[in-house]
């Protein structure tokens, strides 16, 4: 499984990858505009990573910021990409957190913990 985590933002949005051991797949963050063509970019980037990585599921945890998650969340799952969002007073907190870098980051790694404590991973 890709865990992508994915930074709302009102123009650019900004994703990153893990896998389900919280290894960080690609170099950096992904930038991407909130803009159709923006998002194909950004499927663009999962499929690769997940094709070089020999992940066959995707899944995308955002944190629903504003409105402007809406588009990006609507397009992903019509293209067959699972979305969860992810609450963003568990989110916030964290960030302070010293080893924690970017907010997409948290955000993949805050999706594996409830894998696992759900028993799915």
């Amino acid at each position: 499984m890709l865990i992508v985590g994915c930074d709302i933002g009102s123009e650019t949005h900004y994703i990153r990858a893990i896998d389900i051991r919280g290894r960080e797949l690609g170099k950096g963050a992904f930038e991407f505009s909130n803009t159709a063509e923006g998002f194909e970019n950004a499927k663009a980037w999962m499929l690769k990573h997940a094709a070089q990585n020999e992940k066959r599921q995707i899944v995308l945890g955002l944190e629903p910021t504003g409105h402007y998650w809406f588009a990006l969340a609507a397009w992903m799952i019509s293209k067959g990409i699972s979305v969860v969002q992810v609450n963003p007073y568990a989110v916030k907190p964290a960030l302070t957190l010293k080893f924690i870098l970017t907010l997409s980051e948290y955000i993949g790694f805050y999706f594996l913990i409830l894998l696992y404590q759900r028993n799915l991973i």
